[in-house]
């Protein structure tokens, strides 16, 4: 019987024991989910912000940055474009506990809302008088805040 490292969108899974011997199987993961390293880490659900297709996943907003965090063995977002903020904890921000499920890069309103820093900051209300476009403030005189 021979061995056979798990592909792309596959995990190892541990079978029940036979004579003292524990079957192992490569399970595809589901559609939403991913798989970080096959021969190491289990299938992941695919946060709010990407899409999974059972191997890899790809952020939603273009520009969104993700990238593998070794040490947990997912994916987490790293930075948003502008107009977007980072959502990564449950407490809807940037800090706060981690949160793998949430994360995304939320927009802003582009009617009334704009945003500093979109992987530090969260949307912010546009002030009266002002103008905004989900990433800028503008007075009404046109100069940038």
């Amino acid at each position: 019987v021979g061995f056979r490292r798990p592909e792309s969108g596959q995990q190892l899974s541990a079978k029940r024991a036979w004579r003292g011997w524990t079957l192992v199987a490569a399970e595809p993961c589901l559609p939403d989910q991913y798989v970080v390293d096959p021969a190491r880490s289990l299938c992941t659900d695919c946060p709010t912000g990407a899409e999974c297709d059972g191997a890899v996943l790809r952020g939603k907003v273009a520009g969104s940055q993700w990238a593998v965090d070794a040490a947990l063995g997912l994916y987490r977002l790293h930075s948003c474009p502008a107009g977007h903020q980072l959502v990564n904890s449950s407490q809807g921000s940037s800090s706060g506990d981690f949160s793998h499920p949430v994360q995304q890069c939320k927009a802003c309103n582009t009617r009334s809302e704009y945003i500093i820093d979109p992987n530090r900051h969260k949307c912010q209300p546009c002030p009266l008088g002002g103008v905004c476009d989900g990433s800028r403030l503008r007075t009404r005189g046109g100069l940038d805040e």
